[in-house]
Protein backbone atom coordinates (compact mmCIF):
# COMPACT_ATOMS: atom_id res chain seq x y z
CA UNK A 1 0.00 0.00 0.00
CA UNK A 2 2.81 2.45 0.65
CA UNK A 3 4.01 2.21 -2.68
CA UNK A 4 1.08 3.21 -4.14
CA UNK A 5 -0.03 5.92 -2.00
CA UNK A 6 3.75 7.42 -1.83
CA UNK A 7 5.20 8.59 1.51
CA UNK A 8 3.07 11.48 2.70
CA UNK A 9 -0.02 10.06 2.52
CA UNK A 10 1.67 6.72 4.05
CA UNK A 11 2.72 9.15 6.85
CA UNK A 12 -0.51 10.95 7.31
CA UNK A 13 -2.58 7.15 7.33
CA UNK A 14 -0.39 6.44 9.96
CA UNK A 15 -1.04 9.59 11.52
CA UNK A 16 3.03 10.14 11.96
CA UNK A 17 2.39 13.69 9.95
CA UNK A 18 -0.19 16.14 10.26
CA UNK A 19 -2.36 17.75 8.01
CA UNK A 20 -0.93 21.34 7.26
CA UNK A 21 -1.87 24.55 5.75
CA UNK A 22 -0.04 27.44 4.20
CA UNK A 23 -2.15 30.88 5.28
CA UNK A 24 -1.66 34.14 3.86
CA UNK A 25 -3.66 37.73 5.02
CA UNK A 26 -3.57 40.21 2.96
CA UNK A 27 -4.49 43.93 3.88
CA UNK A 28 -6.24 45.37 0.97
CA UNK A 29 -6.57 48.69 1.38
CA UNK A 30 -5.40 51.26 -1.50
CA UNK A 31 -1.95 52.12 0.62
CA UNK A 32 -1.32 48.12 0.25
CA UNK A 33 -1.28 48.99 -3.99
CA UNK A 34 2.87 48.19 -4.85
CA UNK A 35 2.59 45.64 -1.43
CA UNK A 36 -0.15 43.53 -2.46
CA UNK A 37 2.03 42.75 -6.21
CA UNK A 38 4.72 41.80 -3.78
CA UNK A 39 2.75 39.91 -1.16
CA UNK A 40 1.64 37.66 -4.24
CA UNK A 41 4.66 37.46 -5.46
CA UNK A 42 6.20 36.10 -2.18
CA UNK A 43 3.24 33.83 -1.93
CA UNK A 44 4.24 32.28 -5.21
CA UNK A 45 7.46 31.95 -4.51
CA UNK A 46 6.84 30.22 -1.34
CA UNK A 47 4.59 28.23 -3.01
CA UNK A 48 6.42 26.87 -5.55
CA UNK A 49 9.51 26.41 -3.19
CA UNK A 50 7.68 23.68 -1.34
CA UNK A 51 6.14 21.75 -4.00
CA UNK A 52 6.90 17.97 -3.88
CA UNK A 53 8.43 18.39 -0.42
CA UNK A 54 7.56 17.34 3.09
CA UNK A 55 6.53 20.81 3.67
CA UNK A 56 4.29 21.04 0.91
CA UNK A 57 1.32 21.97 3.02
CA UNK A 58 -2.30 19.97 2.03
CA UNK A 59 -3.95 23.50 1.63
CA UNK A 60 -3.47 26.71 0.93
CA UNK A 61 -5.87 29.81 2.25
CA UNK A 62 -6.68 33.55 1.45
CA UNK A 63 -8.17 36.20 4.22
CA UNK A 64 -8.13 39.40 2.50
CA UNK A 65 -9.44 42.52 4.65
CA UNK A 66 -9.64 46.31 4.82
CA UNK A 67 -11.71 48.69 7.30
CA UNK A 68 -14.43 47.86 8.02
CA UNK A 69 -14.37 44.88 6.60
CA UNK A 70 -12.37 41.06 6.27
CA UNK A 71 -12.74 37.79 4.58
CA UNK A 72 -13.88 35.74 3.10
CA UNK A 73 -11.91 32.42 3.45
CA UNK A 74 -10.70 30.88 0.04
CA UNK A 75 -9.54 27.59 0.85
CA UNK A 76 -8.16 25.29 -1.49
CA UNK A 77 -5.70 22.42 -1.56
CA UNK A 78 -5.00 22.73 -5.02
CA UNK A 79 -2.59 25.64 -5.46
CA UNK A 80 -3.00 26.49 -9.02
CA UNK A 81 -6.78 27.60 -7.89
CA UNK A 82 -5.10 29.07 -5.03
CA UNK A 83 -2.94 31.39 -7.10
CA UNK A 84 -6.21 32.30 -9.40
CA UNK A 85 -8.25 33.41 -6.20
CA UNK A 86 -5.03 35.63 -5.08
CA UNK A 87 -4.49 36.88 -8.41
CA UNK A 88 -7.92 38.33 -7.81
CA UNK A 89 -7.26 40.74 -4.81
CA UNK A 90 -6.61 44.50 -5.99
CA UNK A 91 -6.45 47.74 -3.30
CA UNK A 92 -9.51 48.56 -1.93
CA UNK A 93 -10.63 52.27 -0.92
CA UNK A 94 -8.15 53.24 2.23
CA UNK A 95 -6.90 56.10 3.98
CA UNK A 96 -7.50 55.56 7.26
CA UNK A 97 -5.63 53.97 9.43
CA UNK A 98 -5.89 51.33 11.48
CA UNK A 99 -7.28 48.16 9.71
CA UNK A 100 -9.07 44.87 10.64
CA UNK A 101 -6.18 42.83 10.80
CA UNK A 102 -7.03 40.84 13.80
CA UNK A 103 -10.08 39.70 12.79
CA UNK A 104 -8.87 38.57 9.68
CA UNK A 105 -5.88 36.61 11.30
CA UNK A 106 -8.28 35.31 13.97
CA UNK A 107 -10.69 33.77 11.16
CA UNK A 108 -7.71 32.52 9.21
CA UNK A 109 -6.43 30.81 12.47
CA UNK A 110 -10.19 29.19 12.84
CA UNK A 111 -9.65 27.48 9.65
CA UNK A 112 -6.33 26.27 9.80
CA UNK A 113 -5.11 23.04 11.00
CA UNK A 114 -2.19 22.84 13.82
CA UNK A 115 0.92 23.84 12.83
CA UNK A 116 0.13 25.37 9.70
CA UNK A 117 2.22 28.67 8.78
CA UNK A 118 0.62 31.95 8.35
CA UNK A 119 1.86 34.82 6.69
CA UNK A 120 0.30 38.68 7.55
CA UNK A 121 0.85 41.35 5.10
CA UNK A 122 -0.20 45.08 6.01
CA UNK A 123 1.10 48.74 6.56
CA UNK A 124 -1.65 49.62 9.46
CA UNK A 125 -1.80 49.20 12.93
CA UNK A 126 -4.63 46.71 14.13
CA UNK A 127 -8.03 48.87 14.48
CA UNK A 128 -9.12 45.34 16.67
CA UNK A 129 -6.59 45.38 19.05
CA UNK A 130 -8.94 43.97 21.92
CA UNK A 131 -8.78 40.28 19.73
CA UNK A 132 -4.98 40.70 20.62
CA UNK A 133 -5.68 37.68 23.32
CA UNK A 134 -7.21 35.71 21.31
CA UNK A 135 -5.00 35.27 18.45
CA UNK A 136 -2.42 34.84 20.81
CA UNK A 137 -4.50 31.88 22.15
CA UNK A 138 -5.67 30.21 19.00
CA UNK A 139 -1.97 30.58 17.70
CA UNK A 140 -0.24 28.59 20.87
CA UNK A 141 -3.43 25.98 20.77
CA UNK A 142 -2.81 25.23 17.17
CA UNK A 143 0.69 25.98 17.26
CA UNK A 144 0.88 27.95 14.24
CA UNK A 145 3.30 29.87 12.76
CA UNK A 146 2.62 33.40 12.16
CA UNK A 147 5.35 35.56 9.97
CA UNK A 148 4.32 39.34 9.88
CA UNK A 149 5.30 41.37 6.79
CA UNK A 150 4.42 45.34 7.58
CA UNK A 151 5.29 48.39 5.52
CA UNK A 152 6.43 51.63 7.24
CA UNK A 153 4.79 51.24 10.24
Amino acid sequence: MWREIGDRQFMRLLDISPTTGLSFVVDTTGSMGEEISAAKFQAREIIERRQGTPQQPDFYLLVPFHDPSFGPVSKTSNPEEFWEVLNTISPLGGGDEPEMCLSALELALQNSSPYSEIFVFTDASAKDAHLKNIAEYLIQKKQCKVSWTFKDL
